[in-house]
């Protein structure tokens, strides 16, 4: 796995969480619901462009930050979960503007709390991973600039 292909999955993450922010500024109602969607979203874009920045290029062998990465495009790992659940809330917004265009004059909320709030649940998640290997490294870096 490259520098290149760990990039490549950022920028489609970044992607959705545009695409999210479309079409949950579309719709009415549920502010709690909406709110609490741009609050997710906001921070999982924030820390995704600070790992983006992190990308070696080019990756140096043995590079402990580079493994960290390598980690979370792995199967299941945190931006492949961030993917499928981003896809899953563009999906379900994109089915409701297309609603929309059959005579509904206002987009309304119409999803299952359950089905967001799990949702969100596992964004934080993925965030709170990133966020934490964000932190380790600041911290290693930081104590190795001390140390030199």
């Amino acid at each position: 796995m490259d520098p290149l292909s760990i990039s490549v999955s950022i920028i489609t993450l970044l992607q959705a969480t545009d695409s999210v922010f479309k079409y949950v500024q579309d719709v009415i109602g549920a502010k709690e619901e909406r709110t609490k969607i741009f609050q997710e979203v906001t921070t999982i874009r924030h820390f995704l462009l600070v790992l983006q920045n992190k990308v070696p290029d080019p990756a140096q062998p043995g590079d402990k930050w580079f493994k960290t990465l390598k980690s979370f495009k792995e199967p299941h790992g945190p931006l492949e979960q961030l993917q499928v659940s981003l896809d899953r809330l563009v999906l379900m917004l994109k089915s409701a503007k297309a609603q929309k265009r059959f005579g509904n004059l206002s987009w309304t909320w119409h999803f299952k709390k359950e089905e967001v709030k799990e949702i969100l649940a596992n964004v934080e998640r993925q965030k709170n991973c990133i966020a934490l290997a964000l932190e380790t490294d600041h911290m290693f870096s930081n104590s190795l600039n001390v140390l030199c």
